[in-house]
């Protein structure tokens, strides 16, 4: 009998103002210092995302990190079309 592999399945995002504010200043941040640490526990935090979810760039989070990528490039674009 094969051997059923689990996958996690991939839960929606909860991407807030805050979220993507707090994605943009992670950027900002150098990666190995305590502000990073800082900045990435409360984004963290403000996500949901679960323990194991640790950091959101690793490959048990990528849905979580594109998810943030595309939401703050879509933020970004809207500010861009609003200013012209």
């Amino acid at each position: 009998m094969p051997l059923k592999r689990r996958r996690p399945k991939e839960r929606q995002v909860a991407i807030t103002p805050r979220a993507i504010e707090l994605f943009n200043e992670l950027q900002r941040q150098v990666y190995p210092t305590d502000a990073w640490f800082d900045v990435h526990a409360l984004l963290h935090k403000e996500v949901g995302a679960r323990p194991w979810e640790y950091p959101l760039h690793s490959v048990n989070a990528t849905h979580m990190w594109n998810a943030l990528e595309a939401a703050a490039a879509a933020e970004a674009r809207q500010r861009l079309e609003t200013a012209s």
